[in-house]
């Protein structure tokens, strides 16, 4: 090594540790943070505003509230204008690089948790008035708690609005059978809950947004063949087969027996989203039924069964 560069090197060491000391050096380059809440958010309802029957979704806004204390999920509603356009529902997870996951979503002016269709459903029974609370503990366990005026529950299909013959009793099996920790206690009014504060303390840009690919198939009657009492359903082993089923409109049906097998729920089965980051897949199902209901995939196989 020459003369000079051995007196070039100290000096640009020196000229290093100054800069350093000054805190005036670049920062070194990071891996993307995760998405804020409202961040997140976003980036699903801009992926799916590019979809066919979403178009409203395009110049939308949004509203976040938690759906129950403790239960670490919100009830977002999407609106263009005064009108609702669609609701989506987000759970937080326990993973850094993806603290928020897409539970389901629906387009159209009657989503889950509609108040109008819970008048609609009531007025059925004769009941004007009642204070109704909504609680989502499973896609497959989202109902009202209606509290009429003297003191008397029910519980209300959070997207029929008609009601269950079930008790607190029933709904806590039916809880407890599908793995989730919170009571019939942990509920909370949409319309009165407040928005929860999400911490965020990174300040390089968020993870890449979600794109999303839509398959529909066309509509069917659910209940013009009924496989589930003559047919074996889907074997574990095919499940994972069920999106190319689909790509060649098989005409496939969902159902799920719950509380005690007291209620058998059925939905026609049109089609499914396929949602990546370049990181990760999420596969969800759209399901048919009153209204329309893109659940996460892997959440149905716990609790239902298909059928072709």
């Amino acid at each position: 090594m020459s003369q000079t560069m051995r007196k070039w090197v100290p000096a640009y060491a020196a000229a290093l540790i100054f800069l350093a000391a000054a805190g005036l050096m670049p920062p070194a380059a990071s891996a993307a943070r995760p998405a804020t809440l409202h961040e997140q958010v976003s980036q699903w309802i801009e992926a799916l505003s590019a979809e066919s029957g979403y178009e409203l979704w395009k110049s939308a806004a949004y509203s976040i509230s938690p759906l129950g204390p403790g239960t670490h999920s919100w009830y977002v509603t999407v609106k263009n204008g005064p009108a609702i356009a669609g609701y989506l529902i987000v759970e937080a997870t326990d993973r850094e690089a993806e603290p928020y996951r897409l539970v389901e979503y629906g387009s159209g002016p009657h989503p889950l948790f509609d108040s109008a269709v819970l008048r609609h459903g009531m007025s059925k029974e004769g009941i004007g008035r009642y204070k109704a609370v909504p609680l989502y503990y499973h896609p497959l366990l989202a109902v009202w708690h209606i509290t009429k005026p003297d003191g008397a529950v029910l519980y209300a299909d959070a997207m029929s609005g008609e009601t269950l013959p079930i008790d607190d009793k029933l709904l806590g099996e039916a809880v407890s059978e599908a793995g989730e920790p919170n009571g019939v206690s942990a509920a909370a009014s949409i319309e009165t809950a407040s928005i929860e504060t999400v911490k965020d303390t990174a300040i390089d840009k968020p993870r890449p947004a979600w794109e999303v690919s839509v398959r529909r198939n066309a509509s069917f009657e659910r209940y013009d063949r009924m496989p589930w009492l003559t047919g074996s359903p889907l074997a574990a082993s095919e499940r994972h087969l069920l999106p190319a089923m689909l790509d060649k409109r098989a005409e496939i049906r969902y159902t799920a027996e719950l509380y005690r097998n007291t209620t058998r729920f059925v939905w026609a089965v049109a089609g499914y989203d396929q949602w990546s980051d370049g990181t990760t897949e999420h596969t969800y199902i759209t399901l048919e039924g009153e209204g329309t209901r893109n659940v996460l995939f892997d959440l149905l196989l716990s609790e239902g069964e298909f059928y072709r």
